[in-house]
């Protein structure tokens, strides 16, 4: 249980600005440097006021889970409305299109060597960003893949 001492200065509403801030991320030092706090304050305050741990860690997995779809759509590609202002006979004119964004391999590699190690484990060892490397890809998962074809961004996955 926590010590008296770390509950002092709470107020209520500390659990709302709480879960606010960790659904942008915050983390326990940011979270005291934003209360005034240090950072056993909040360890504290998370032991000892059940409202203010719940918003803590509701926070956190609503960012989680934000980050977690926002890497999935850079994994598998992805479509974006977009408007440009064009000049037309002297007149403004409003253009709507739809960019295509491709699937980026490192989020391939990452979301894959996460979710299913058992194939994908050792592929994120020697990755390097934004370099042109031949696709190499190993274990039960290469079967159905054309092993030759070099891509920009491409990354290699290491043998053995």
């Amino acid at each position: 249980m926590c010590r008296d001492d770390h509950l002092t200065g709470y107020r209520r509403e500390y659990a709302r600005l709480a879960r606010n801030y960790c659904e942008l991320g915050a983390t326990n030092e940011s979270l005291a440097k934003f209360f005034d706090v240090t950072p056993a304050t909040i360890v504290g305050w998370m032991a000892g006021v059940p409202e203010f741990a719940t918003a803590v860690y509701r926070g956190r997995r609503f960012a989680d889970a934000h980050v977690a779809a926002s890497l999935h759509r850079c994994a598998i590609g992805f479509g974006q409305t977009v408007e440009r202002v064009m000049v037309c006979r002297g007149e403004p004119l409003v253009v709507s299109y739809t960019k295509h964004h491709p699937p980026d391999p490192w989020a391939c590699a990452y979301w894959l060597s996460n979710r299913r190690p058992e194939y994908w484990g050792g592929v994120m060892r020697g990755f390097r960003r934004r370099s042109r490397a031949r696709l190499i890809v190993q274990g039960p998962m290469a079967g159905g893949l054309d092993e030759s074809r070099t891509q920009e961004n491409s990354w290699t996955a290491p043998r053995g």
